[in-house]
């Protein structure tokens, strides 16, 4: 099967050398093997080899796909002497047939990539398969500026804090303190943590890795740096019990090894060596988040945070109050961090432990709805959460035209549809569609069914109303055409005639006026009254129809050749005597006594002065488009015929 999805007879079976074939099966050699269920020498079937062509290796780049700062001129090279190369530069694959390229460019030069480029490449040849695709993406794109540790690795007594630039504006710089190297794709961080604030480095050793990306620089060179803490800062507290949701007071110790003092907030706010010190186990009788660092000598811990819940709190709605414009559903979820069961109402009264309880998202209708949610636990209920939504749908979409805006040879019939629930308005004479309160104005009129689009040119607009806004405007025009008028017979060459008679209709029966310089007809050209003779020569013929109401049609036009001579019989290709299978010799012949034959078999048009002179049998020992023409003096030359002729070889084994 060919790569346009044709299929091609590899060989046919004609009885005597088998019939039937009954299927094929892959040899260690590469070559397939089958056999026929009939024909032969006695009738019992044949075994036969196909042998598979070769395929050509991938061709190679020169300078190979990567990043690069600046234009490259790509060479593309084939090992094989005298392969032909087809490349493509949008990313898709490239394709031939019978040697001609069916999809891409035909490689005669180096290619220019002045931009990021995906280039793709296959070698061809006669006798042999298309190699395989190569394919490379050359980075056309400067590289962003490595990124700049305001600290040098080295050794420190204390605790350290590394500030990260880059001199690429607007950079974003990926970075790791495990010694592995950063990566980003599209723009996020594969590997590693985005940069946003000082790193802090209290670890005895830490390996920093940066690298700076950004939309349209290649990422930039690795930046590394290695700090030893010769006194590092105590380990980040721990909290026990930890941070969670308790039906009691807790009474929690804060430990922070290496620590000779422990600070703590319960506000929310970051403890640093000024806030609470921590002296003995905190009574937490209430919700809090409880945060602490450790600090020695050598600087302050990391800071631990846990939240602490005795009691439920408020359910929690996902969305906040308000009204919402353009939905045609919205969801609510209801949370609590207490992990309580929750009971709501949505008719505005107090929610109690007998109302709904809560166990899925609540779709919330159009209108108003209000929603009240209270949380329950052994300890008691919560306060009451309130919501209250307004919904209100989208606008409509644009109307859609059936049949679209264009030009026509007919009258049409146009239907019009939005999506959604909404009123269509439309007008027929170019102005916008106007509604006020329900109401149409102007030359404004309701749909109620298709329109009827008649002679010349309507520009139809129209718009969709529904409580959420009108749709925006929909604009088409179109244009009643008449037909174009039809010749018959057909432009072309007329040959061993002195005249030529042609006539010229029109489906819709206006006037025909043509012309027989070239010049495009007008009303006042010469009306159509019965069949144009056309001489010996060349004539050029133009015609348009006309009608009172419509546009006047497209311009129909042609070129006649008339020439009173016989043509030359067209050539006619056979087996020659010597044939064998695998290398058939051709013989090329013309009915026309006396006629000269050329031929050519690079895929290029005989002619006179194309092409090889025949003067015997051709041999065929490769898969060949053979061409001919044959031409004599006195006559036209002959048409050009051709047959494709090549298959794979076929080795008949009888029995």
């Amino acid at each position: 099967m060919t790569p346009g999805g044709f299929l091609t007879t590899l060989f046919a079976f004609a009885g005597t050398n088998g019939a039937m074939p009954s299927g094929l099966v892959k040899g260690s050699d590469g070559n397939f093997y089958g056999t026929t269920e009939g024909g032969g020498l006695y009738f019992y079937g044949v075994i036969f080899q196909l042998i598979v062509p070769p395929q050509l290796a991938a061709p190679a780049f020169s300078p190979t796909a990567g990043p690069y700062v600046s234009a490259q001129t790509v060479a593309i090279t084939s090992a094989a002497s005298g392969a032909s190369i087809a490349y493509t530069t949008d990313g898709s694959t490239p394709t031939e047939v019978g040697g001609t390229v069916t999809n891409g460019i035909l490689y005669r030069a180096p290619v220019s990539v002045g931009a990021t480029t995906t280039l793709k490449a296959i070698a061809f040849t006669t006798g042999f398969a298309d190699s395989p695709v190569a394919a490379g993406t050359y980075l056309i794109a400067p590289f962003a500026a490595a990124p700049v540790f305001n600290l040098p690795g080295g050794t420190y007594g204390n605790g350290q804090t590394v500030t990260i630039t880059s001199a690429t504006g607007g950079a974003s710089i990926a970075y790791t303190t495990d010694g592995s190297t950063p990566t980003e794709a599209g723009g996020m961080v594969t590997n590693g943590a985005l940069y946003g604030n000082p790193v802090p480095i209290i670890a005895a050793t830490t390996n920093l890795n940066a690298i700076a990306f950004a939309n349209g620089y290649n990422d930039s060179a690795e930046t590394i740096g290695t700090y030893t803490i010769t006194n590092p800062p105590p380990v980040k507290p721990i909290f026990s019990p930890s941070g969670g949701t308790y039906t009691g007071a807790q009474s929690v110790t804060i430990t922070s090894t290496g620590a000779t003092a422990i600070y703590y907030t319960t506000d929310g706010s970051i403890p640093t060596t000024s806030s609470n010190l921590y002296t003995t186990a905190l009574p937490i009788a209430h919700n809090i988040v409880l945060q602490a660092i450790g600090a020695n000598s050598g600087g302050s811990s990391l800071v631990a945070s846990a939240s602490f819940m005795i009691f439920p709190q408020a359910p929690a709605f996902s969305l906040a109050s308000g009204t919402y414009a353009d939905v045609t559903n919205l969801s609510l979820v209801i949370s609590d961090t207490a992990s309580a069961t929750i009971y709501y109402t949505t008719d505005g009264t107090t929610p109690t432990a007998i109302s709904t309880q809560y166990s899925a998202a609540i779709a919330l209708p159009l209108g108003a709805t209000t929603i009240n949610a209270i949380a329950v636990n052994a300890n008691g209920s919560s306060a009451v959460s309130t919501g209250t939504y307004v919904l209100t749908p989208p606008p409509p979409l644009a109307p859609v035209f059936s049949p679209s805006g264009g030009s026509y040879t007919s009258a049409q019939s146009v239907a019009i549809t939005s999506s959604g629930p909404g009123t269509i308005y439309y007008t027929t004479d170019g102005s916008t569609p106007t509604v006020g309160n329900g109401t149409p104005a102007g030359a404004t009129m309701p749909y109620a069914g298709p329109v009827a689009i008649g002679a010349g040119t309507t520009v139809l607009q129209a718009v969709s109303v529904n409580s959420g806004g009108p749709s925006p405007v929909a604009t088409a025009s179109f244009t009643i055409l008449l037909p174009a008028p039809v010749f018959s017979p057909a432009p072309g060459t007329y040959t061993n005639v002195t005249m030529q008679s042609v006539t010229i209709s029109d489906a819709a029966g206006a006037a025909i006026y043509y012309t027989t310089n070239g010049t495009t007809p007008t009303a006042a050209s010469t009306p159509y009254m019965a069949a144009v003779s056309l001489s010996l020569g060349t004539t050029t013929l133009n015609a348009i129809a006309i009608e009172s109401g419509f546009p006047a049609s497209t311009v129909t036009g042609g070129t006649y050749t008339i020439i009173n001579v016989p043509q030359v019989a067209a050539p006619v290709f056979s087996s020659a005597a010597g044939s064998a299978p695998g290398a058939p010799v051709v013989a090329i012949a013309s009915a026309t006594s006396g006629a000269s034959i050329r031929y050519t078999t690079d895929g290029t048009t005989p002619s006179k002065t194309n092409g090889t002179p025949y003067s015997g049998p051709v041999s065929i020992t490769a898969p060949v488009t053979l061409r001919a023409i044959a031409f004599a003096i006195g006559y036209s030359d002959s048409a050009v015929t051709s047959v494709q002729i090549g298959k794979p070889t076929i080795t008949i084994i009888n029995p």
